[in-house]
Order: C-alpha cells, then structure tokens, then sequence
C-alpha cells in the first residue's frame, strides 16, 4: 500500500541521519535533492512510502533478471497466501494459489530515479514475471501429470513451453552475465534499455499466459494435485484441448494481421500443440481406431450402445462427442468434419464387411497430419526466400521477367537465397502479410484429408454395389412399392383382383405370397427373396372371430379393403444401413395407394353392357343408360388422369431423376440423403402427407365410387345368370371362420355362405336410376372440393404438379 504523508513532513529528506542506507560494493548513496524539490513543488500527497535506502541499477537489473527467473529479491518478493500457512508436505491448493506470484517492495529507490517512475517500471516487470512464473507452474504441472488428467496436447502445449522457458533461461543468464561485468559495458546500465531489449519476449511469454488462462477449468485444476480427488475439479479434457487450440489460432492470426514480431513464434508453439491432436485423426481415417485418444479428447467417440451388427452402426455406431456450452472440435477443423467423420466410418465398416485390409490400406503417396504440416511450412519458407529475392530484383529485370521468364529463372537462381534470407527481416511484415497463415492451413488441411476421403468413399461405394448389391435393392424398391420399370406388380395385381371378383381366398398370407412368386417368375428386376406379401385385415377394423362379424365389418363400398395388404421388403446386413425403416413405411403408403388407383381402373375398363340386359324393363331406359355413360366416363376420365399423375408424372419421372443423381454419386452418405429426399417427394407429391390428408381422402372417395357404380351395373344391367358368381365379386370374398377346418368354406356362394344381400345394400342400390344420381351428385361435389383445394395448395406451395392435376380433373 502507498503511504500518505503531509508535504510539511518531508522536509526529513534532509535529515541524513534518518536514512537506512543500503551498503554497495561502491559507494552509499543518499537521496537527491531535485527528488525532494519535486515532491515539494507538485505537492504530492500519494506517493510511496520513505525509502530506506537507495540501490545501484545495474543491481537493480540484476534484481530483476533474478524475479524473471523465479526467484525473490530486494525489490520483489513472493505474495503471501491469505491462509494459514500450510505444512511443507501439502499439497498446492486454490489458497496458495497468490504465493506463486511476486509483488513490488518499494523500501527502496534508484538515487537519479523518481519513485514513482521506478515503481511504474518494476510493476511492469513483475507482471511479466508473474506470467513466466505462471507459465513455469502450468509446464511443470502438465508434464508430471498423467495424459488423462490435462490431455495430450495440453502436455504437447507444456513441452514446447519447456524448450522456449529453457531458451529464455539462457538469455537471462547471458543478460546477467554482461551487466554483471563492468569493464565490458560500453553503456551504462538502464532498466529502460533492459526493457527495450525483452519487451518483444516478455509480450510474448505473456500472451501465453493469457491464453493459458483463458481455457475453462484449467487455471483452477493446475492448483489441485492428483491425489487430491474430493477436491479435484470436473475438467474435460477435450475442453481443454480445443480452447488451447482456438485461442493459439485466433492469437495468430491476430498477430499476423497486426504484423505483432510474435507471430512466427506463436505459429511455431501452435504447429507442435496441434501435433498430437494430428496424430488422432491419422489413426482414425487410415486405420478406424480410437486407441490413441486415452484423454478422450477428440471430437469421434464409439457409441457402445450400437452393436457392430445393429442396422444403425454407420449412422450411430460412432458420434460427435456432446460438450457443455463448447464446440467438441477446433473451430479450424469445422470445414473439414464431415469428411473426417466419414474417412473413420468408412474404414471401420469395410471392416466389419470382412474387406481385406490391403484394399483400404494407406497409399504411399498419401501424407500424414504432421508430414503435409512440415511440407506446407518447407513450401512458404521457400515462396517467402523468392519474394525476398524478387523485391531485391531493379525494375528492368523485373520487365525482362515479364517478357523472357527464362531469363528472369536464370537470374534468380544466381542470387543465392541464402542471402536473401538475411534480408528478410527486413521485408518479413510485407512478405508475411501476402499468405494468411488462416487460408494456408485451410489448404494444408483440405490436401490432408481429401485423398483419403476420396479413396475411402470410392471403395465403399464399390463394396457396396458388388457384394451388398445396394443399387440392385434400390431398382427393386422402385419396382416392388412403385410398380414402375416392369410388368411384375402389375401382374401380381391383377392376379389378386381376379381372385377378388372370382370369389377365391386370396385374404391369407400363402396364397397372396403364392400369386407374388408366381408373377415373379423369370423376372430379375425384383429381388423376390427380400419380398414378403401380409394380409392383415385387423389393419382396417376386421375381426375374423366368425363369418357373421366379418361381414358385419368388411368394407363393401371402399378401396380400405387394399390397405389391409402389406408388403414387407427384408433389408439384408449392410445395406440397411444406408435406408432407413422410415423410408419403408413411406413406401408402403404409396404402394397401399397405387393399387387403390389400379383397382378402380380395372374395375372401370371391365363394365361393359353389350352382353347384359336389364332385369326390369320400364320407361326412361335410355335416359338412365345415358346416365350411366356419363358417370362412368367422367369416373374412367378422373381415374386415368389420377393414374397417369402418380404413375408417370410423379412416380417415373422422379425415379428416372434419382437414378441419374445416383450415377454420379460416390459418398454413400449422399445417396441415404438422395433416397430420402426422393422418397419425401414422391410422398409429398402423391397427396399422402399430413398436409394433404383432406384432398387425399377426396380422392378415395371419388375412387370408392367405381365400386358403386359397379354394383349397380352388377345388379341391375349385367346378366342375371352370373349372379351367383356377381355376389361373391361384390363382398370382395369374405374370409373364413377361424376355428373352421373345412377348406369347403372358403369358396361357398350363395345366400347361405354370406348372409342376406338385402340386409346390407345402401340406399344407393335400391334402383338404378337414384344409385346414379346420388354417385352423380357425390362426384360433382368431390370434384369442386379437389380443384379448389389443389388450386389453393399450388399457388401456396408454389408446386406446378398440383395446378397441372386440378386443371386435367376440371373436366
């Protein structure tokens, strides 16, 4: 603390009497008269406290060198813990963490120095001290420590730290050695020159410092001994490591920008702190292993809850470390994760693929981390000895180097460069300005990880068609869920249609499996062995507890009857790895709405009245058989414009594009993001989102309505001697009992078999003429609905195809 006293009182200044004095190897000296006129003059009232005696400054300098070492003296001592002093045996703590630092002793003064000038100037000194001796602890600290307490490239950090404190402790030792010596000082000895010649050092010794002290956690954890564990903090590791690497990166590239003289040495301290962390991300993208991070500080971890074998091991299996309130990676890393991530994956799943490691191994003319490092600096030290030659170079040869580039080679490789370089400290700040060291290592980094992307992804790829067959099961998706690129579902549609309207089971799993395979004959485009066909008729409220109750509860008049067939397509190991279960289900609703569309399309093309009469002759024939041309050619007219939008304009034309986006793709990764977005427009676009769910249940009821009308034409035009067979067609086959073992039952007709037609007719099949007028009526409406909906949904979506099927359906 600064003493105050009373200009009256200074006159004890003149006292000699009063000083302690300091004795010198020279002389002893007292205090100065023009000291004590100018505090006398400036009537300065907060000045230090009375000197009790007066030093030499090449003592003084000497004092200093000695605080910068670590070591206490006359004008600095070490700061007393604000504790009770502890045993000598304990540990250093959060409470002795002040002792480590110096504070200035102000008893003393220089005879031709003001104090204040000298207190101003030995502060300043001791700050940088104080930032040495913390510098000092941490590198002590970390590299006594365990790698899992602070990590590897804080220990990387502390032992290049160790080198640059070893090369300061010889400067110091030569600077104490030359104002020791009295005969061979030319000049006098000066805190001020003393403080000239290490500024740029101690600025430097104490930005790192201040980069050390800006990492959460570490300063409060290097005052905590190991064995100190319920009082040792919770410390990440990896928070360690990417706070020290973005502070030494920002701070360089502070230093670049600014031109500071600090900048080729903070480059060096960054270039060996990121080495270990380089050493990580060689074992992760050329060999897959996470064995080397024992402080689980890189950003990749092994996700244990996924087995290797699981479907979710490419997209869970490993996972970006999660961290509190910090990014898990160096933020100059950020471009570059994503390739980085999938080089590791890659290696590990062609492994689990039993790919022999020789195919993915390491190529010659691929370079590790710190090898494209030291490349990368021979390269811009060799760009700068050119510079440095060129700036040498007089206008003329500079013209002639435009013009002849030969001639111009020729002179420059006569300057030696070496000679060039002992210039360059005189250009260093213009040269070193013309390659940000931020956009150099940003090309270091891309000419690192790219090859090896490349190749892993390529070879992956390759695996995946060959021997996984991945391009073949996306063919058969198309084919099996789409009906597109081939004849196979159409066939097996029209297989279960026919025995639909004949009368025969088709409701169980073997038989519908049995019309599957048989479709599938001498096909190759489907992969028949994945496919399995399930009809699950409690998917659409049927209970098959008795013939009774199920045809109380079958759906006669709708197309819900087709939902209840479920097509599963067996994803084998590994390719269900790169499609999702999700993109499944979303097949199945578009698979479940295209046969709907096909059922009412073959129903429309097989009414035909030339071979039928009507049951009961009465006037107004023709109008009602007018009627019925017109309603059935505008449901025909709604029913092909609907086939041909979700069949050719959405489901072909889009897979034609996904298959020519799929040629070109090499990351599987881009395909999984290709696949589902495809699969999330054909779904969007076929009317069967959320979003679209009114217009979609518009369209199944105007599709609901061929049904209808078919009945009507079954009952009251077609020839009555099919009727028997025209009743079965009409329950859509209802399925047997249960508990009955009779194969007999599953094909009864008749009355008998199925209850009373009577009881279960609508009041649309009570004559023909009002079933044609309520189905008229019915689709009239639907279609206002569907066009003012499509419409509005087109201009707010701003989707073509929706204004495109409102226009053909508004007919």
């Amino acid at each position: 603390m600064q003493a105050f006293s009373d200009p009256c009182t200074l006159g004890k200044y003149g006292d000699p009497m009063r000083f302690k004095v300091v004795y010198n190897a020279d002389s002893i000296f007292i205090a100065p008269s023009l000291n004590e006129l100018r505090l006398r003059s400036d009537d300065i009232r907060s000045v230090t406290a009375d000197p009790e005696g007066y030093i030499d400054e090449r003592d003084a300098i000497r004092e200093v060198l000695f605080m910068i070492q670590g070591y206490p003296g006359v004008l600095f001592q070490m700061v007393e813990p604000h504790s009770a002093s502890l045993e000598e045996d304990d540990a250093p703590t959060l409470q002795t963490k002040d002792s480590l630092t110096f504070k200035v002793k102000t008893e003393v003064a220089i005879p031709h120095m003001s104090i204040l000038t000298l207190n101003n100037l030995l502060t300043r000194f001791c700050e940088y001290g104080n930032s040495i001796n913390r510098l000092r602890y941490l590198n002590t600290t970390v590299c006594l420590s365990p790698p899992t307490r602070f990590g590897q490239t804080c220990q990387a950090f502390a032992s290049h730290l160790d080198r640059l404190l070893t090369d300061l402790q010889h400067k110091l030792s030569d600077l104490q050695i030359e104002y020791s010596n009295r005969d061979t000082s030319e000049e006098g000895p000066s805190l001020l020159k003393l403080y000239q010649t290490m500024e740029d050092d101690l600025e430097f010794y104490h930005s790192l410092n201040a980069i050390q002290s800006g990492i959460p956690g570490l300063g409060d954890a290097l005052y905590y001994h190991p064995n100190q564990q319920d009082e040792l903090p919770a410390i990440e590791s990896i928070t360690i490591t990417v706070s020290l690497l973005n502070s030494l990166f920002h701070h360089l590239d502070i230093a670049q920008s600014s031109n500071h003289p600090s900048f080729n040495k903070l480059k060096v301290v960054f270039l060996s702190t990121i080495v270990p962390y380089g050493i990580l991300m060689d074992d992760w993208i050329f060999e897959g292993s996470l064995a080397g991070d024992v402080a689980s500080e890189f950003f990749v971890q092994r996700n244990t809850q996924i087995n290797a074998n699981s479907s979710r091991y490419w997209r869970h299996g490993f996972q970006i470390r999660i961290t509190e309130n910090a990014s898990p990676y160096p933020d100059c890393l950020h471009a570059f994760v994503p390739r980085l991530i999938f080089a590791g994956k890659a290696v590990n799943f062609m492994i689990r693929m039993d790919i022999s490691e020789t195919e993915f191994a390491v190529d010659s003319h691929i370079d590790g981390f710190s090898t494209q490092l030291r490349k990368a600096e021979q390269k811009n030290e060799s760009k700068k000895e050119e510079r440095a030659a060129r700036l040498k170079m007089s206008p003329s040869d500079k013209l002639l180097e435009s013009h002849i580039p030969s001639t111009a080679t020729s002179r420059l490789k006569q300057n030696s460069y070496s000679a060039a370089a002992k210039d360059s400290a005189n250009v260093s700040k213009d040269v070193q300005m013309q390659d940000l060291f931020r956009h150099s290592f940003a090309v270091t980094l891309e000419e690192y990880v790219e090859p090896q992307y490349q190749r892993l992804a390529t070879l992956l790829m390759q695996s995946l068609n060959k021997e996984a067959h991945l391009r073949r099961h996306l063919q058969s998706l198309a084919n099996v869920f789409l009906m597109i690129e081939g004849d196979v579902m159409n066939r097996f549609a029209e297989s279960v249609f026919i025995q639909m309207d004949e009368g025969k089971p088709w409701y169980d799993d073997r038989t519908i499996n049995a019309l599957f395979l048989e479709a599938c004959r001498d096909d190759k485009h489907i992969l028949a062995e994945n496919v399995h066909i399930e009809v699950n008729l409690n998917r659409i409220g049927v209970r098959l507890s008795t013939l009774a109750t199920a045809s109380q509860t079958l759906p006669l008049n709708s197309l819900t009857i087709i939902e209840s067939i479920i097509i599963h397509y067996q994803l084998p190991s590994p390719v269900n790895n790169f499609l999702r279960r999700s993109t499944l289900q979303e097949y199945r609703k578009i698979s479940t709405f295209v046969l709907q569309i096909k059922r009412a399309k073959r129903l429309m093309e097989n009414l035909s009245v030339f071979k039928g009469r009507f049951q009961n002759a009465r006037e107004g024939i023709s109008e009602s058989m007018a009627k019925f041309y017109s309603v059935r050619l505008r449901l025909i007219w709604f029913v092909n414009n609907i086939h041909s939008y979700i069949l050719t304009t959405i489901l072909h034309s889009e897979t034609v594009q996904f298959q020519r986006k799929l040629s070109t793709l090499v990351n599987v990764d881009d395909i999984v993001l290709q696949h589902d977005d495809y699969v999330r427009k054909i779904v969007d676009r076929c009317l069967l989102n959320e979003k679209t769910q009114s217009i979609r249940s518009a369209v199944i009821h105007v599709l609901d309505m061929t049904i209808l009308l078919s009945r009507l034409f079954k009952k009251f035009v077609q020839d009555p001697a099919s009727r028997n067979f025209d009743n079965a067609s009409l329950l859509l086959t209802i399925p047997p009992r249960l508990d009955s073992d009779e194969e007999g039952d599953t094909t009864s007709n008749g009355s008998d078999a199925f209850g009373d037609e009577a009881a279960v007719e609508k009041e649309y099949l009570k004559s023909f003429e009002k079933g044609l007028n309520m189905i008229d009526e019915e689709y009239s409406q639907a279609m206002r609905f569907l066009t003012t909906s499509l419409e509005v949904m087109a201009k707010s979506s701003g989707v073509s195809w929706f204004e495109v099927l409102a226009q053909s359906l508004n007919v």
